[in-house]
């Protein structure tokens, strides 16, 4: 049987997609910034991408003489949803894997989760040209290498785990919001882990009430940051629980941190203490007829006894005076 070949791609070192040749259609180049689509030239047409980080802007379109500056309007997700210029505007409606209606001349270059559509199937090669998404199918059309045992999941040719409302798979291996899930437990384990350690450098670490409270939250949050990692491509257990690990961390953080001033407070208070005790101990020493074992009752006998000397002494020289006189 005689095949014709439809379309031909160019890949660079990077292993990314450089252009494509064609029978049925103008040859197309790409030149990228990092790691997004900048610019592509097909034929006599030109398309440049203009961008702020993630946040699709505008669009720059050039062919012959003729110029056109078109604004994008995108979702969280990066989809263009409405585009705007000098002589329209058009609102862009997809399915929830992607598909859409046969574009017109005046369709943007990106389309859904702000990825490059191929103009001759309609699949989105994710990833810079790693692997092709058919929308229609709601599938790739090859196995991804990085399943079942890692990132990729079990299923290798799944998008988004199903989920591709809340998901987004730029890479082609895996989606977004699973990096999200792990860098959210990951804080939360993190910040558990500090809060318990300044807990237990207390001196009090196993009676005071803050110390308590930043083993609880701190145990809680290592353990649901741990098992939101392992369930990390489920729809609602994982987002759930790696929230939870973070929320915990936080919370044995500020305890742990308030464990810690407390013991320092504490510590100045016992100083202060214990200083005002040295001085007592240093008037007693001082004291010519008194040593550190007295007591209040002793000092009160002896003064007691010195008085009653004194008043003998004065009743003396006062009966020597009379007599003196006589």
């Amino acid at each position: 049987m005689k095949t014709t070949m439809l379309a031909s791609f160019q890949y660079d070192p990077l292993d990314r997609l450089t252009g494509t040749k064609s029978a049925l259609q103008s040859n197309s180049l790409r030149f990228y910034c990092q790691s997004r689509i900048a610019t592509e030239i097909q034929g006599a047409a030109l398309h440049s991408i203009m961008q702020h980080g993630d946040q699709l802007l505008a669009q720059h379109s050039q062919e012959a003489t003729h110029q056109t500056n078109t604004l994008l309007v995108t979702d969280s997700q990066r989809s263009v949803l409405h585009t705007m210029n000098n002589t329209e505007q058009q609102a862009i409606a997809y399915l929830p894997f992607g598909h859409h209606t046969t574009p017109s001349a005046n369709t943007p270059l990106l389309g859904f989760n702000g990825e490059r559509a191929e103009p001759l199937t309609g699949h989105y090669l994710l990833g810079n040209g790693y692997r092709a998404f058919n929308p229609i199918l709601m599938r790739f059309n090859s196995p991804d290498t990085m399943s079942p045992f890692d990132k990729g999941g079990l299923n290798s040719y799944g998008y988004c785990l199903g989920n591709p409302v809340t998901r987004r798979d730029p890479s082609g291996h895996f989606s977004l919001k699973s990096i999200i899930i792990s860098s959210l437990a990951g804080t939360g384990i993190s910040a558990a882990l500090t809060g318990m350690a300044l807990a237990a450098s207390t001196p009090r670490r196993f009676t005071s009430s803050t110390a308590l409270g930043a083993y609880v939250f701190g145990s809680v949050s290592v353990v649901a940051g741990a098992v939101s990692i392992v369930a990390r491509k489920t729809i609602i257990i994982g987002p759930m629980l790696a929230a939870g690990s973070a929320v915990a961390g936080t919370m044995a953080l500020t305890l742990g941190v308030l464990a810690k001033r407390n013991a320092r407070a504490a510590a100045r208070r016992t100083t202060v203490t214990s200083g005002a005790q040295n001085v007592v101990n240093n008037m007693i020493q001082l004291s010519p007829r008194t040593s550190r074992a007295d007591t209040l009752p002793s000092l009160l006998e002896e003064g007691i006894e010195l008085a009653t000397i004194k008043i003998d002494k004065l009743t003396k020289n006062a009966t020597s005076i009379r007599e003196s006189t006589a």
